[in-house]
């Protein structure tokens, strides 16, 4: 039956409209079939298999709150004061993929947003870094403080020319600390060998897959 409910969901993320947003009806069957695994997990205490939770994942649904948000998460242009908690200046970005690290070793619970200049340019990583915990009370919960921001080239390109690329004042520093991020946290409803989904604090929806990348924002060979 899993298999079943998954097989449908997978379909129903396909079936987007032509400006990336989803028909009421198939927007109304990816929410009961996120609520049918949801039922069925076969990882219902994450809090005991945070081994099995860490991994790279790449986004397949994400919603951030409201119905309208459905469908935007892999490629859609953003804003960087929208995902910095105003930390950036109001200046324009092309997400082009939405990765999300985490390792229970290093305690990380990263986004790692891929990202362009609009019309083209320069690939960027904008990683968002969080620390988590998870409690025996609330298993499925794993709450997170994000506490630095970076925004780098994929091919060491300077500082100075990924702020030209983007817009940003010449002494906006491109690793820096996130204030006044309030608390979050993100509760993993359901996993298994290759899919994950996240109900998140302020309503988001989330159904991501295991990614064979190597890791992005995380160094497992440094934990000691």
């Amino acid at each position: 039956m899993r298999e079943t409910i998954k097989s449908d969901l997978l379909a129903m993320i396909d079936k987007t409209e032509d400006d990336g947003t989803y028909a009421e009806e198939t927007y109304d069957a990816i929410q009961r079939l996120m609520d049918e695994l949801a039922a069925v997990t076969p990882t219902p205490r994450p809090v005991d298999k945070q081994d099995f939770i860490t991994d790279h994942w790449g986004t397949l649904y994400a919603q951030f709150g409201p119905r309208h948000t459905a469908g935007k998460s892999v490629a859609h242009d953003n804003m960087f004061h929208f995902v910095s908690w105003s930390n950036l200046p109001k200046l324009p970005f092309r997400n082009l993929d939405l990765r999300q690290e985490i390792h229970h070793e290093t305690g990380d619970y990263n986004n790692v947003h891929m990202i362009q200049p609009i019309g083209g340019g320069i690939d960027c990583y904008y990683t968002v870094f969080g620390r988590y915990t998870v409690e025996p009370e609330e298993p499925q919960r794993y709450r997170v403080e994000f506490y630095r921001g970076q925004i780098r080239g994929q091919k060491g390109e300077s500082d100075e020319e990924v702020r030209n690329a983007f817009g940003f004042d010449s002494d906006q520093a491109m690793d820096f600390e996130l204030k006044k991020i309030p608390p979050l946290h993100s509760d993993i409803v359901y996993c298994d060998d290759d899919m994950r989904i996240n109900f998140g604090s302020v309503g988001g929806k989330y159904i991501l897959t295991r990614k064979k990348n190597p890791w992005l924002s995380v160094n497992p060979e440094a934990v000691t």
